[in-house]
């Protein structure tokens, strides 16, 4: 079952998002869908072309994963469709600006986000932690095929932190049935027993950027890394090799 997604930051991240969506198509659900077809969930989107639009930050944000503390009440968008995200607190800046060249024909408003200080507020950190937006939703069964997409654009690698590290995720959790096995000992005798019960799992891409600093050819880049299966573990996706807009999608 999809439960929601979301997106996440690291520090000193800068994106804009043009528009995000959830699709239901009825898809025969071992078909392979093509994200952004299907019947668009009302409440499930934002193309942030309202001039209106705003987000309420409430500020100080949230750090519950680093000192257990949430800081009620939580940020939230004017048209009620985005939050702070509890355990870890929203970006620091979130605005809606004119959509930079290249974006969809006739749109003329996207979302700013960008992390300048993550992790507790107020409090250095030797670390990297990170900031999540989280669009409101309800579960949606796997017979309906979900699908969502977000158009996002990326400034050119220069004007990233100069940091190696992981800078963006767009991802959806998913609720499965995870197995477990487990092994006892008594004596001669082993014994082995499995388990399976419900888990969230966050799958999604991320953007990692690599910085000319650390890199050994002396040029920054990109490349997507993604996260798709039961036991969470990563894999490489393409390199970027032209920043400016994309559009991201999973079903």
């Amino acid at each position: 079952m999809l439960l929601q997604w979301n997106h996440f930051f690291s520090r000193h991240c800068l994106a804009l998002i043009a528009g995000t969506s959830l699709f239901l198509t009825g898809a025969d659900v071992n078909a392979q869908v093509v994200p952004g077809t299907g019947t668009k969930v009302e409440g499930s989107w934002d193309d942030f072309e309202d001039e209106s639009w705003e987000f309420i930050t409430n500020l100080p944000k949230s750090s519950y994963n680093v000192d257990k503390d949430v800081r009620y009440p939580l940020g939230q968008s004017s048209n009620n469709i985005w939050t702070e995200s509890a355990k870890r607190g929203q970006p620091d800046i979130l605005q809606r600006v004119p959509t930079p060249p290249g974006g969809l024909p006739g749109s003329k408003g996207s979302l700013l986000m960008k992390s300048l200080h993550t992790g507790v507020p107020g409090r250095g950190s030797q670390g990297s932690n990170q900031d999540d937006l989280i669009m409101q939703g309800n579960m949606v069964s796997v017979n309906y095929s979900p699908s969502v997409i977000t158009r996002v654009y990326l400034p050119p690698l220069e004007e990233w932190e100069d940091k190696t590290g992981t800078s963006f995720g767009f991802r959806t959790a998913v609720k499965a049935p995870v197995t477990s096995r487990s092994s006892s000992k008594r004596r001669f005798f082993s014994r082995s027993s499995s388990s399976t019960k419900m888990e969230t799992l966050y799958l999604g891409m991320f953007i990692q950027f690599n910085s000319k600093t650390d890199s050994p050819n002396g040029e920054d880049s990109a490349v997507f890394v993604v996260r798709a299966d039961t036991s969470g573990q990563d894999f490489m996706g393409p390199e970027i090799k032209q920043t400016g807009w994309w559009t991201l999608g999973m079903s």
